[in-house]
């Protein structure tokens, strides 16, 4: 049980604060981060935007304190969430009223096997049948500190610990690769579209007697003039062509300077907003496999969606739920309610129902851009845009759908987003298959995960297999 595998040291398993103890106006801009629930959820490590408490505050919270190599449960909330505590950026941290923390005797078990231990479907069903059903579903310590756990010899769950984290490292390094991906996307869209970098670029060398096309083309390949000429032919004339379209002059607008020729569109222009089927949720079909229906947890924070965990509906269900639209490759769904602003671009080979709150953008025929409306979508521009449009309640936040196609956004000519989309469409495809290949790592990884911990395969019978896989 739980805490017999404690470290013996003061505090090895503890819960949240008080309530009182830690609320919203402790919070500060800097010092020791909190967990909580959106830390959660993250895979192995607890991750996130963290909010932050002030040093002397962090010492009176002293024993809710976690550290490097501590397992994080949520109490409240999404049950069943564990997460490990990084060794970066930060030394320590103070838990949430809604977790639990546990440093665990390492002479007994290792941190990351217990992880999978309680990510396993027969773990994460005791949790759910233990739970307290009174009000909202929450567990505790004294549930934590009962729950049975089978623990093989620490050399073998080190051996299990190895093969499934080396799935769990691909993944991961999927993940980094896709933030930075999306970070050059998002890096190229506020250049181009929100400081008008190659159009102040041109005013410049205009301004200095320079050559305007040439000082836009350094912007916009990120190099000096004398790297510009030791790249090849065909890419220089590409750059040169993108160059030669941003104007070189800033005109007044409602939305201040922008640059000449353009115009403020709003997102209802370029596309078709659709509200989902507002209509009681779908029983799960059972099939593994057939009628796609997305629920919020498909649409990630990073403009990607995710279908590791998928829920299928029956043809009659199917046709009722997109009466309004079917997504497919090209679409775009944001989320509406709670947690707004969130936005998935469907991929290649996925058609599917949308569940309740949220929406489906799907662009025009004149307007085929689907690279720039996902960027356009996931920029800070827009969630500037959608943060005004929101409405704050009691219990949560929501985007009235009507508001979606009013979103505004700087028009250019057609050319530059031609060139926009030749640069980003390549990124925005490898981060979809970064995607689909990490979602089958995960499906390897959550089949074995059962069959390793009961003994039902050995370690040696898996270990080719896994090279094999990632």
């Amino acid at each position: 049980i739980a805490i017999e595998i404690a470290a013996p040291i003061k505090n090895a398993l503890v819960g949240g604060p008080f309530g009182s103890n830690l609320v919203s106006k402790d919070y500060v801009d800097s010092g020791v981060p909190v967990i909580r629930g959106q830390n959660m959820g993250y895979g192995r490590w607890i991750a996130g935007d963290f909010v932050f408490v002030s040093t002397d505050k962090a010492e009176t919270l002293s024993a809710n304190t976690a550290r490097q190599g501590d397992i994080v449960f949520t109490q409240r909330g999404t049950l069943g969430q564990v997460a490990i505590v990084p060794d970066k950026p930060y030394e320590k941290y103070i838990i949430s009223q809604s977790q639990m923390k546990l440093t665990v005797d390492d002479s007994k078990v290792d941190t990351l096997f217990l992880y999978y231990v309680f990510t396993s479907p027969k773990q994460q069903q005791y949790i759910r049948t233990n739970a307290i059903q009174v009000g909202v579903p929450h567990t505790n310590l004294g549930i934590l500190k009962d729950t049975p756990l089978y623990l093989p010899p620490l050399d073998e769950q080190l051996k299990i610990t190895a093969i499934l984290s080396s799935l769990d490292n691909k993944i991961d390094l999927n993940r980094q690769i896709n933030q930075t991906l999306e970070q050059i996307a998002q890096a190229i869209f506020k250049s181009w579209f929100v400081d008008f970098e190659p159009v102040k670029a041109k005013i410049a060398a205009k301004e200095n007697g320079q050559d305007p096309e040439r000082a836009a083309m350094c912007v916009i390949s990120g190099k000096s003039d004398a790297e510009l000429k030791q790249l090849p032919a065909d890419q220089l004339s590409q750059i040169a062509t993108a160059a030669a379209i941003f104007p070189d002059e800033l005109v007044e607008s409602e939305l201040g300077m922008i640059p000449m020729g353009w115009k403020i569109f709003n997102i209802g222009t370029i596309a078709h907003v659709i509200d989902c089927l507002h209509s009681k949720k779908p029983k799960n079909s059972g099939a593994n496999t057939g009628n796609l229906f997305l629920q919020l947890k498909n649409i990630g924070n990073d403009g990607l969606l995710y279908l590791h965990d998928k829920f299928f509906i029956s043809d009659d269900e199917y046709l009722k739920w997109t009466s309004r639209i079917e997504v497919k490759e090209g679409d775009c769904v944001i989320t509406n309610v709670g947690r707004v602003g969130a936005v998935a671009s469907i991929p290649a080979g996925v058609n599917a129902a949308i569940g309740r709150n949220m929406t489906a953008i799907r662009l025009k025929k004149d307007f085929p851009y689907s690279a720039y409306l996902s960027t356009l979508l996931n920029s800070n521009f827009i969630k500037n845009e959608i943060e005004s449009k929101t409405d704050v309640g009691t219990i949560l936040n929501a985007l009235n759908v009507k508001n979606i196609p009013k979103l505004q956004f700087l028009y250019p000519k057609k050319g530059i987003l031609d060139e926009f989309e030749k640069i980003i469409f390549p990124i925005h495809k490898q981060r979809g298959e970064n995607v689909a290949e990490s979602t089958l790592l995960a499906i390897t990884r959550d089949t074995l995960l059962p069959k390793l911990l009961s003994g039902e395969i050995s370690v040696a019978d898996v270990q080719t297999q896994t090279q094999e896989a990632i």
